[in-house]
C-alpha cells in the first residue's frame, strides 16, 4: 500500500536511506543531496537539509531531535524538525579509520563502524569526546553491510551473516528456521522499543522476522520488496514502511 511519494516534496526525489525518529520518517536523498523528515501520523513533510554539504554523503542516523548523517570526511548533525538548516561537523574523519560502513547512535553515544573495529564516540554537553575502541577482539566487517543498536550491537553482512555483540564482546547467536537462506540481504532493523528483528532479503522479494534469539518468526513477501532500498519497523504503529525511490510503501504487521 502506498504511504507517501517523496516527490511531493521535492521533484525527482529519490530516497537511498531511511530511518525512524519517534514518529518521523527521516529519509536521505544521496543523489539529490536532500535530507527529507515525514510524519507517520500527519504525513507532514519538510525538507530538512540539502546542498552541497551532503556531497558524498553515506548513512544516516537519528536520536532525539537530532539526524546524523555519515559523509566522507567525517559526521554532520542538524535537527529534526528545522527545515534548510546548514549541518555541523560534530566528528571529524580521522587517520585511524579505514572503512566507515554505518554509523548508528544509542543513549546519546555515536557508534562508526569500520572494516576491523567499533568506534565509540561518549556524548558529551558539547557535542561528543574523542573516540574509544569498543570491540575486546578484533573483528573482520569487511563484507558488513548495515549495524543497529538494542543495547547490543547486531551486523549484518553481504553472506546473511547477523552478528551479536555485547559489551564489546562477540556472543553466540545463529538464525535457524528459514525455509531458504538469505539472497542479497540489504538492510537490518531494531531498536529498543522493537521486541523482533527484521532483514530486508532482496534476492528472495521477503521481509523476514526473527525473534531475538535467532528463531524464524515469519516473513513478508512481495515482487516490490526486490527493489526497496532500505526499510524501517514500528511495532507500536503495527507497520513495515518500505522505501523504493520515490515511494514509501506500507505493510501492516500481523
Amino acid at each position: 500500500k502506498l504511504f507517501f511519494d517523496l516527490e511531493l516534496i521535492k521533484k525527482e526525489a529519490k530516497g537511498s536511506e531511511m530511518v525512524l525518529a519517534g514518529e518521523q520518517l527521516v529519509i536521505l536523498d544521496s543523489q539529490n543531496l536532500a535530507v527529507y523528515s515525514l510524519g507517520i501520523k500527519n504525513k507532514n513533510a519538510i525538507i530538512l537539509a540539502g546542498g552541497e554539504q551532503l556531497k558524498d554523503c553515506l548513512k544516516i542516523a537519528a536520536f532525539g531531535d537530532k539526524i546524523y548523517i555519515l559523509i566522507t570526511k567525517g559526521v554532520l548533525e542538524g535537527k529534526l524538525k528545522t527545515q534548510n538548516e546548514k549541518l555541523k561537523t560534530v566528528v571529524e574523519e580521522d587517520k585511524d579509520w579505514e572503512e566507515i560502513k554505518d554509523l548508528a547512535v544509542f543513549a546519546g553515544n555515536l557508534y562508526l563502524l569500520d572494516r576491523k573495529e567499533i568506534w565509540v564516540y561518549p556524548a558529551t554537553a558539547e557535542g561528543f569526546g574523542r573516540k574509544r575502541a569498543w570491540l575486546k577482539s578484533s573483528a573482520d566487517f569487511s563484507q558488513a553491510i548495515e549495524m543497529v543498536i538494542d543495547g547490543a550491537i547486531w551486523v549484518l553482512k553481504k553472506d546473511g551473516i547477523v552478528e551479536k555483540y555485547l559489551r564489546g564482546s562477540k556472543e553466540a547467536f545463529g538464525v535457524e528456521g528459514l525455509d531458504k537462506q538469505f539472497l542479497e540481504p540489504s538492510g537490518l532493523y531494531t531498536s529498543f522499543n522493537e521486541e523482533k528483528l527484521y532483514i530486508l532479503d532482496r534476492g528472495n522479494s521477503r521481509i523476514v522476522v526473527l525473534e531475538k534469539n535467532g528463531q524464524y518468526h515469519s516473513q513478508y513477501k512481495n515482487p516490490q520488496i526486490a527493489t526497496a532500498q532500505d526499510f524501517v519497523v514500528s511495532e507500536k504503529e503495527g507497520k513495515i514502511f518500505l522505501l523504493q525511490a520515490s515511494k514509501i510503501y506500507e505493510i501492516a504487521l500481523k
